[in-house]
């Protein structure tokens, strides 16, 4: 018999098994064994039965009844081209129990296949963590960048409030409004120091959770969700083109994050 494993990502675990009837009894125990060592994604375990090669066989009463069997259901004018001696050892093999012992071979079959799945799910995992490592740098870079130019962008949006505030003097009721109302909005977005603070926590999180190790993937996609809200809060608030070009830079490395995020457990 043949053991075929196959893993895709995906956010809950979820195992697809594809078995002969005769081994339908097993499913639990298979589940089980594939359970401690795939925390999350899709598994698929599909069993295929391989036939011995044949030998000369004698029992020719056998092939004559299966023989009769088939041409009963061919019809009239066909010629079928049927391999009997396969067919009928297939026939014996679909038809009797697993023993113990064949049992216990595919049980050991399946526990090699997961070694070697487990195996390569972690060479995977050491070069997605590289990747971790360096975009996570990345990312801590423009966080300073940007706590370096918001002082830039405090001072552009206070010209701009004082601009308005010296053109509300000389201005019309509907002119006065709009400059109050511009000069509200300013001023209460006046200051990203929060957004920052609040990035640099989530990265250390996201680093704590990398080095700590488990199962981290529901835990990462959620620090991933609050980066990007707080970037996507820093553009939104800021006045400075710079500021936003680093906003929108850090969108885009937490976006690549994400998507392998997805390949975590």
């Amino acid at each position: 018999m043949r053991v075929v494993l196959s893993s895709v990502n995906g956010r809950y675990m979820d195992v697809k098994l594809s078995l002969p009837d005769q081994m339908a009894g097993l499913e639990m125990q298979i589940r089980e064994k594939v359970a401690q060592v795939v925390k999350r994604g899709s598994v698929r375990v599909r069993v295929d039965i391989i036939p011995d090669a044949p030998d000369n066989p004698q029992d020719t009463q056998s092939l004559r009844e299966l023989l009769n069997r088939v041409a009963g259901v061919i019809p009239e004018g066909a010629t079928p081209v049927v391999d009997l001696v396969a067919a009928t050892k297939l026939q014996e093999i679909m038809a009797q129990e697993l023993t113990p012992q064949e049992a216990e071979a595919l049980l050991s079959a399946l526990d090699s296949a997961l070694e070697t799945l487990d195996t390569t799910r972690k060479q995977e995992g050491q070069r997605t963590e590289e990747f971790f490592t360096r975009t996570l740098s990345r990312l801590a870079e423009l966080v300073g960048l940007a706590e370096k130019e918001k002082k830039k962008e405090q001072q552009l949006r206070k010209e701009k409030i004082h601009s308005n505030l010296a053109e509300i003097a000389n201005a019309d009721d509907e002119l006065r409004n709009r400059l109050l109302f511009e000069v509200s909005a300013m001023m209460l977005k006046l200051d990203v120091e929060e957004e920052l603070n609040r990035l640099n926590t989530h990265l250390s999180a996201f680093e704590k959770a990398l080095k700590k190790g488990g199962v981290v993937g529901k835990r990462l996609e959620f620090l991933c969700q609050e980066m990007h809200r707080e970037a996507n809060t820093l553009s939104s608030k800021s006045f400075d083109p710079e500021l936003i070009k680093i906003a929108i830079d850090m969108k885009e490395l937490i976006e690549r994050i994400k998507e392998q995020v997805r390949n975590i457990e």
